[in-house]
């Protein structure tokens, strides 16, 4: 598929530039198609259930972990994941954010909770 061509791409540049960036994505609920967001493999990953109710969803939950990723150097860099993943009826929805880990007291990181626990699905 030629999006995800480019969208491999546009992460390759991120990953170079070690930019931070946020994805945002929607599934149908009934796609058998596996979402991987990189917690699959990670060993700190830790899993936060979370009420979804307040924010439009009938479940939810965070996840955070840190993942490696290589560069065409031949090195790697320490990244940092969180992500929130919210279900209705009909679509599952995640929002990833992506930090190169510098700092643990990274404002960044700061941020992105402060949007998360103000984010709510609106219809």
């Amino acid at each position: 598929d030629i999006n995800n061509i480019d969208l491999a791409k546009l992460l390759q540049k991120f990953h170079q530039s070690q930019q931070v960036y946020t994805i945002v994505s929607r599934r149908l609920i009934d796609n058998k198609a596996i979402a991987f967001d990189g917690s699959e493999n990670a060993k700190d990953l830790v899993i936060t259930p979370m009420d979804a109710k307040v924010k439009g969803a009938k479940s939810g939950l965070k996840k955070e972990f840190t993942t490696a990723i290589a560069h065409s150097s031949g090195g790697a860099t320490i990244w940092q994941v969180k992500v929130l993943v919210l279900e209705t009826d009909k679509f599952s929805y995640a929002i990833r954010y992506h930090e190169p880990k510098r700092d643990a007291n990274s404002s960044k990181v700061k941020l992105f909770e402060q949007f998360v626990s103000s984010f709510a699905l609106i219809y």
